[in-house]
């Protein structure tokens, strides 16, 4: 590390002197005549100056063992700064296991709450903190009377929807969305937004949406397989209609944008004689091309494979003595699905928190990894994971409201570090995950 920025050093110093060189040896018309002053006393030629071309400072640059130290390497200069956001090297970084930092969250009221010191995050979240940089609230979206509602955040991108535009099947009026919406796919830092096309009536027609309970919009996480490798413009949007009987997932790709739907028929199966207000489908997880989410009253996951489009489900470890409140699904260290589960413990009114790991092929499917005991001044919020962290919130239950702490895990060393203060308690709330601005080229 100490040698890497000694030569981000060097580098950059030994650019400012080539350009003096240059000045120097520009004519300047006020200088006298060689005739009104003495001749200068010849110094020594300096030896040349060996000129790193761009593909080397690639090689140099995709070492940099951490987003934010590339942000102060292309800091140095115009040149790094060239070669550092073209956006084919940023992906290729990435690639390196340089997965985008946790940078904050966008509360549910739309103000981005950043990273505060000592967090490592905390500088690359400054930037993005300043309003005039990042809007999250992205005012430049179209215009109309129907307002738009922000649905997800994923990789820089903001998912927002207004009104609805029918072709969505029967409602019975449990949702406040009755049909399809328009979606627009926006891209803060930049400013840059692009509209979808709407649902074709005859596919819509297809999937028999009868008895449509909700019809909830998000980004499908990025796959291995994608033609630009994560971090480019290339994105996949969902619609997951809920039915009574069956389950629908409509997906339009930005490559072909066209949409394509799937039905799984076994929902009605895994929901008998469970109220329908019980069974929605509210916080996603996102792991290794996968979509989850926690089913407390099945005591289950319910998982979305998106390269295959196949719906599974995986039994929760249970207990009578435990009761899991809270899940946050995570790629485990070792290339698995981890999962940090919220425990109620029964006999002495405690809250733990639990970290297994996913083994289908072992007689204890979901062994133990870690265990934290947590303070019992606080209730606790999982909030999600992103960027290689885990967050937390903790709500204390004996002082004011204003005593909120949120606090990371980091996934690889379980490391615990203050991340920032809240006033609220954080329902509803995304986590955003990216690099600084300075090094973010546009997504959309």
């Amino acid at each position: 590390m100490a040698n890497l920025q000694f030569l981000l050093k060097r580098l950059a110093k030994l650019r400012c002197f080539r350009r003096r060189r240059r000045r120097a040896a520009k004519p300047n018309a006020a200088t006298p005549s060689p005739a009104a002053r003495p001749a200068p006393t010849p110094t020594p030629t300096p030896p040349p100056l060996a000129v790193l071309s761009d593909d080397v400072l690639r090689e140099i640059f995709v070492r940099v063992p951490s987003p934010a130290d590339l942000a102060r390497a292309a800091t140095a200069c115009a040149g790094f700064r060239r070669v550092i956001t073209e956006p084919s090297f940023l992906r290729r970084f990435r690639a390196a296991d340089n997965q985008p930092a946790l940078l904050g969250f966008i509360d549910v009221g739309g103000g981005f709450v950043p990273a505060e010191p000592p967090h490592p995050s905390a500088a690359a979240a400054a930037g993005a903190a300043a309003r005039d940089v990042v809007d999250f609230a992205c005012p430049f979206l179209p215009s109309s009377p129907d307002p738009w509602r922000r649905r997800d955040v994923l990789d820089g991108r903001v998912l927002f929807s207004r009104g609805a535009v029918g072709g969505g099947g029967e409602v019975d009026g449990q949702d406040d969305d009755p049909g399809f919406m328009d979606l627009a796919v926006c891209d803060p830092l930049s400013r840059r937004y692009v509209l979808l096309p709407a649902v074709p009536a005859d596919l819509a027609a297809s999937a028999q949406l009868h008895n449509l309970l909700d019809l909830q919009p998000f980004f499908a996480p990025p796959r291995d397989d994608d033609d630009d490798g994560g971090g480019g413009t290339s994105f996949r949007v969902m619609y997951m209609a809920r039915c009574q009987s069956k389950l629908v997932v409509f997906t339009f790709s930005s490559d072909t944008q066209q949409w394509s739907s799937t039905s799984y028929d076994g929902w009605g199966i895994l929901v008998a004689a469970t109220p329908s207000q019980e069974t929605a489908l509210t916080q996603r997880h996102h792991a290794h091309g996968c979509i989850f989410w926690f089913l407390r009253w099945a005591k289950k996951l319910l998982v979305l494979d998106t390269f295959t489009m196949e719906l599974s489900t995986i039994n929760l470890p249970s207990s009578e003595l435990i009761e899991i409140q809270q899940v946050a699904i995570v790629e485990s260290a070792r290339g698995g699905i981890g999962m940090f589960a919220m425990v109620d413990e029964i006999l002495d009114s405690t809250f733990d928190m639990f970290y297994v790991v996913w083994d289908p092929e072992g007689a204890n499917k979901w062994p133990l990894e870690r265990l934290m005991k947590l303070p019992v001044e606080f209730r606790y919020n999982l909030v999600g994971a992103a960027g290689g962290y885990l967050l937390v919130q903790g709500i204390s239950v004996q002082g004011p409201v204003q005593d909120q702490v949120c606090f990371t895990v980091e996934l690889k060393t379980f490391k615990v570090e203050m991340f920032c203060e809240t006033r609220r308690t954080l329902i509803g709330a995304d986590l955003f995950a990216g690099f600084a601005p300075s090094l973010s080229p546009p997504s959309v």
